[in-house]
């Protein structure tokens, strides 16, 4: 069994941080640069730095979170950051900040199989 480690008076702060000034255009670059930021989240999750990934998919979150956004290759990765982000909340008991990520998900992209199960098991 493993043991939690003190994570310190700034988690609270880290998990529910936005950066602002968001701008909702689809620049190439802005788009390459949230798939870069998605695929290196997936490997410091791997390696177990949890934070550095929640991070990074909350930043695929503010670059790609659409309001109506038809490409659905954009809206299925935005979909994937919020559910793996709110995998991440739920782990730190952060169970309602999860739902919401997961709800925001599924408003994203109805058919994210992974975050309707994931809403259901919190």
């Amino acid at each position: 069994m493993t043991t939690r480690k003190n994570l310190g008076m700034g988690l609270d702060a880290l998990l529910t941080s936005v950066e602002g000034g968001s701008t909702r255009k689809r620049q190439t670059s802005t788009v390459e640069q949230a798939r870069t930021w998605f695929d290196q989240a997936l490997r410091e999750e791997d390696g177990g730095n949890v934070f550095e990934a929640y991070h990074l998919y909350r930043r695929v979150i503010e670059a790609l979170e659409p309001s109506g956004e038809p490409d659905m290759s954009l809206r299925t990765l935005a979909s994937r950051a919020l559910n793996n982000a709110a995998v991440i909340l739920a782990e730190y008991e952060m169970a309602e900040t999860a739902r919401g990520f997961l709800k925001r998900a599924l408003e994203v992209n109805p058919e994210n199989t992974t975050a309707r199960d994931n809403l259901e098991l919190i």
